[in-house]
């Protein structure tokens, strides 16, 4: 019962950080846009596959504050979550807590 603020697409193309204009389809074009039409909810954005993701992962520094295209993409799908939460807030009643009974 908790309310799905949208879809987004991970490893949606692969760009290797020596040529960051180059964009390679290795699991299909469009798939997180096709899906989230489909299933009638807001596509957020996607998140290429790029190495320095996880790098940024291990050395404890978020990819989101290094200044290449993975930070775009990280502030865009930001951006489009906080606006969707926005619109949800506005529209529909407040969400109930999720309750976990343990028996």
């Amino acid at each position: 019962k908790v309310p799905v603020l949208g879809l987004v697409e991970n490893m949606a193309w692969f760009t290797p950080a020596e040529l960051p204009e180059n964009r390679y389809y290795i699991f299909g074009k469009d798939g997180g846009k096709n899906l989230s039409a489909k299933y009638e909810v807001p596509f957020l954005g996607e998140i290429p596959l790029v190495q320095g993701i996880r790098e940024s992962g291990d050395d404890g520094y978020p990819a989101v504050l290094k200044d290449d295209i993975t930070s775009i993409a990280f502030r865009r799908l930001g951006e489009e979550l906080a606006r969707q939460v926005a619109i949800r807030n506005a529209t529909r009643e407040k969400t109930n807590v999720v309750e976990i009974k343990m028996s």
